[in-house]
């Protein structure tokens, strides 16, 4: 997320806010999808009685949401540009900021 406001895509993302309003509402239909699958599966467990792991592990279904969370991206948009000096070296001091 660091690294895709140092490119500036923050810019690109609030020029285009109509294509995500458009996104929101797929995203809110895939959550109104996948609670109606949730109420009609049956739940399976393992055999020991405890809950199945997400396919890839915890890990990957984390890092899927944060990656697909334009929240984020708003955040560090607005948050990073408050402490970058526009006469130092911009590229060095969004590394160290990310890894800050």
């Amino acid at each position: 997320m660091i690294a895709i406001v140092g490119i500036g895509l923050n810019t690109l993302i609030a020029g285009m806010g109509h294509w995500f309003e458009w996104v929101r509402l797929i995203g809110a239909a895939y959550l109104i999808w996948m609670g109606v699958q949730m109420f009609r599966s049956k739940g399976t467990l393992n055999a020991d009685g405890t809950a199945r792991k997400p396919r890839g592990g915890f890990f990957l279904q984390g890092l899927a949401v944060a990656l697909s969370n334009p929240k984020t991206l708003v955040f560090f948009g607005a948050f990073f540009p408050q402490f970058i000096s526009p006469a130092g070296n911009y590229p060095l001091q969004i590394v160290i900021m990310g890894l800050t």
